[in-house]
């Protein structure tokens, strides 16, 4: 889709006053690949955070499930019968493991649906610039007059998005860290979050 953008872009530059008809198909060719695009980013989005809500399960009912437990035993005095008092304190474990469990997963449902907010917006102003492009395309004299303008204004608006890799590894830091027994995750999740929206900004 690059190779199609600059031709097109390359072609408003030069362009004289007659536009052929094939420039503003390809246009529309941009407009349905950015379509395609945004919903497969949508997909991969969806995907990625279903995978570390997977990673957190698998965290919480392994290694964190055993510090726990670890702690819980060390603070047990000395000849307390531990497993005669196991249908009380398997609830409280439970609790306690579960609340960790669901704050973790609570900050990454929150992050999916402020990075879906973060593509979409992304999505209309791309779609919104490649509609621009196509009607002034089609309506030669104008491009003739502001071609350089346009080219500036649209390559600019084209530089969007999100790096995928850079999302993972924010994410990854934040599990990291809120994996951590007694970590505080409602500032973990703030700080995530803000570094989230920081990424769009780079």
């Amino acid at each position: 889709m690059k190779q199609i953008l600059y031709v097109l872009l390359a072609l408003i530059v030069t362009s004289c006053a007659s536009i052929p008809k094939e420039s503003v198909n390809l246009m529309e060719v941009v407009i349905i690949q950015n379509q395609k695009a945004y919903d497969l980013n949508v997909v991969l989005i969806n995907k990625l955070y279903k995978a570390k809500k997977e990673d957190v399960d698998i965290f919480i009912d392994g290694d964190y499930t055993s510090e726990i437990w670890k702690q819980f035993k060390a603070l047990i005095p000395a000849g307390v019968d531990i497993q005669s008092n196991m249908s009380s304190i398997i609830p409280s474990l439970s609790k306690q493991i579960n609340v960790q469990r669901n704050e973790m997963k609570s900050v990454l449902e929150t992050a999916r649906l402020e990075t879906q907010e973060i593509i979409l917006k992304d999505f209309k102003i791309q779609s919104e610039a490649s509609k621009e492009v196509k009607n002034l395309l089609i309506s030669a004299s104008k491009v003739n007059e502001n071609r350089l303008q346009i080219l500036q204004d649209y390559s600019n608006r084209f530089k969007l998005g999100l790096d995928i890799n850079e999302l993972e590894l924010s994410i990854d830091g934040f599990l990291n860290s809120a994996g951590n027994a007694g970590a505080d995750i409602e500032k973990l999740g703030q700080e995530f979050l803000t570094k989230l929206n920081q990424l769009k900004k780079k």
